[in-house]
């Protein structure tokens, strides 16, 4: 009865201890700096900023967070978590391979060699030439990408890809779809529900984002 008391009670203080680490990340602290080159770097360098009037960012790298107004050229590290807090887009360019993207403002992402995992927000992409498939990564699926433009609205209730160029393979729940130019998909948060559509059916149920800035001046406003 000691031993088993005991256990039990080495498990409470287990649970507790997980507990208290994941609240304790919840409420991390965050270092405000002036100037970033304070900013310790990462391991392997994958983007760089090439767009934006020194935009006050968030980023947390090897376990830390810091806020600070980004620089021109600014890089960015694999496992780097980036949130846009600036009222401008921001634009990034792969240091590996021709894929430009922008990110408007509340975005949150993480770069990683090979994929970036998108949490939420609103993106533009345009990949003109990737080494094998770069993955995009959003609740509930996850985008195969080699050549083509795009963009992408993540939020709470769904994940919406317009598909302007090329074609995207979306993998969800076991399954494979295919997204091909001048489709639109919806896509629940857990993957259970897949909605592809023309883009010209769906045009005024669209998030703002996509209405900003037509199709036609990606290109313009990513480089």
């Amino acid at each position: 009865m000691i031993f088993r008391n005991g256990f039990i009670f080495f498990c409470i203080l287990i649970f507790s201890s997980i507990f208290n680490g994941c609240s304790s990340n919840n409420n991390q602290e965050i270092t405000k700096l002036n100037d970033p080159s304070l900013i310790p770097s990462g391991k392997e360098k994958l983007f760089r900023l090439t767009g934006g009037n020194s935009p006050k960012i968030q980023v947390k790298r090897n376990g830390k967070i810091f806020e600070f107004a980004a620089r021109l050229n600014e890089a960015f590290f694999s496992q780097d978590e980036l949130r846009n807090l600036s009222p401008e887009v921001i634009k990034l360019n792969s240091t590996h391979d021709e894929f430009f993207f922008s990110l408007r403002n509340g975005t949150r992402v993480i770069f990683a060699l090979g994929s970036l995992t998108v949490f939420e927000g609103s993106l533009q992409m345009e990949f003109r030439k990737v080494d094998g498939v770069f993955k995009v990564k959003i609740p509930g699926a996850i985008l195969g990408i080699r050549g083509t433009r795009f963009d992408l609205d993540v939020s709470p209730e769904k994940s919406i890809v317009v598909l302007h160029e090329g074609k995207i393979s979306i993998e969800s729940t076991g399954k494979e779809v295919s997204l091909n130019q001048g489709e639109t998909v919806s896509i629940s948060p857990d993957g259970s529900h897949i909605d592809v559509k023309q883009s010209s059916e769906p045009t005024n149920n669209l998030p703002d984002v996509f209405r900003k800035l037509p199709p036609e001046k990606l290109k313009e406003s990513i480089r």
